[in-house]
């Protein structure tokens, strides 16, 4: 029987003769197992239960133990919570997570730094207004919030520099260096120019999804363009308490139909407003006959009953 060629994983050398379990050469070991321990820091030197006659597992610790002690203590119904100590800055008692915690939240974490930088007797003056102001802090500048903020904008300030719109070729004046439009609408419409298919795509596939909503926004449109000075618009929401109102039926035949049309009572043609208050749900053929005329107009003329 014939052993088989094994090549390395890394350098390609023939690893033959090495153990079939092998995947790398010598060298190649080295510098793997090198790499691995640079990734997954251990730490078994510091095992609780360390001794002797048991190694440790290599890697992280879990509650003071490395992985193979921590899962004996689990099996074995080992309690590894660390006992309850007192917190440092307020000193009630809790029970901490970690062997290191001192405190009992972040809130008293804060406090005991607060108090270990804080130096009531030291002063210096602010950089701002020039006013002294107790040190709380090591690296505290300005007595208050507004002097903070002042300081923040003189630095950041550059002095006002002359630019060029990209859009619409205008000379403009700026502080920040990188502005390169001279106004909101002149980035809106360089951003459309740039972004068109998208947007149109993205706005044809949501009037696709939302039928409702541009039927609203359709009778709105109409609205305007008739120049109705009474016409506030229709909500979507409250088209649709108005629609639940009525059992999704038709207000004036009383039929259940698949799409519901909004009626004006008096239409828009003749002077009615598009509120909520002149509208109704009707049913496709309920709207398309009634079209133009007002409510008594069409009853007079239609033979049959109607349910309002």
């Amino acid at each position: 029987m014939t052993q088989t060629t094994r090549d390395c994983l890394d350098c390609s050398a023939d690893i033959s003769h090495r153990h079939g379990n092998s995947r790398r050469c010598l060298p190649c070991s080295a510098v793997h197992l090198k790499k691995q321990n640079s990734r997954n820091p251990d730490d078994s030197a510091g095992c609780f239960d360390r001794n002797e006659a048991d190694c440790c597992t290599r890697g992280k610790l879990r509650r003071l133990r490395c992985s193979k002690h921590y899962k004996r203590a689990i099996n074995a119904g080992i309690d590894l919570l660390p006992p309850s100590r007192n917190c440092r800055s307020c000193g009630g008692g809790f029970t901490p997570l970690r062997h290191d915690a001192q405190h009992c939240s972040r809130r008293c974490t804060t406090q005991t730094s607060y108090r270990r930088n804080r130096r009531p007797d030291e002063t210096r003056p602010c950089t701002e207004c020039k006013t002294s102001f107790p040190v709380t802090r090591t690296d505290r500048l300005t007595c208050s919030r507004k002097c903070r903020q002042r300081r923040t904008a003189r630095r950041s300030y550059k002095g006002i520099h002359d630019f060029v719109c990209t859009h619409c070729a205008g000379a403009f004046q700026a502080i920040r260096s990188d502005a390169i439009y001279c106004s909101f609408w002149c980035r809106r419409r360089a951003y459309y120019a740039l972004n068109r298919a998208y947007l149109i795509a993205s706005s044809v596939r949501w009037a696709a999804e939302n039928p409702e909503a541009m039927q609203v926004r359709r009778r709105a449109r109409r609205a305007r363009k008739r120049n109705n000075p009474g016409s506030v618009g229709v909500e979507l929401k409250d088209w649709r308490r108005l629609v639940h109102r009525y059992r999704n039926c038709c207000a004036y035949c009383g039929v259940r139909p698949e799409v519901m049309q909004m009626d004006h009572v008096i239409p828009l043609a003749l002077g009615g407003r598009h509120a909520i208050g002149n509208v109704l749900p009707a049913c496709p053929p309920c709207n398309h006959s009634k079209s133009a005329q007002l409510l008594i107009e069409w009853r007079s003329r239609r033979k049959l009953p109607l349910a309002a």
